[in-house]
């Protein structure tokens, strides 16, 4: 952030490792820009039930919707992305969208053994 020629690096301006910080969080900043995206892909794919069809694309969001799965890393996959952006953005849909999707998985466990079905 620079202020001017008296600004909060002084009159001299930003030192070398100072213009470098700045660059780096230029640049988080785009990939933040690029990552929120894929996320209203994300966004888009969840079903009603919190979790997320399998084998889809998640760039274009042109795949055809279909039932929730835990198979191929479906639901595990997207809920990892989100948190990963709640923390980036602090976005309330994004946490609602991994809430559910946790609910989702959770809902979906099999009490005994602990593991998941392929559809649930």
């Amino acid at each position: 952030m620079l202020y001017g020629p008296q600004g909060a690096f002084g009159p001299a301006g930003p030192t070398a490792s100072q213009r470098a910080a700045q660059e780096r969080h230029k640049a988080a900043q785009a990939r933040i820009a690029e990552a929120a995206l894929v996320a209203t892909n994300v966004l888009y794919y969840q079903n009603e039930d919190g979790g997320w069809p399998k084998n889809i694309d998640i760039i274009g969001a042109t795949s055809p919707r279909s039932a929730s799965t835990i198979d191929n890393s479906a639901v595990t996959s997207e809920v990892a992305f989100l948190a990963r952006m709640v923390t980036a953005t602090q976005n309330s849909e994004y946490l609602s969208a991994f809430n559910r999707g946790v609910d989702y998985l959770l809902a979906s466990q099999y009490p005994d053994s602990g593991g998941w079905p392929q559809y649930y």
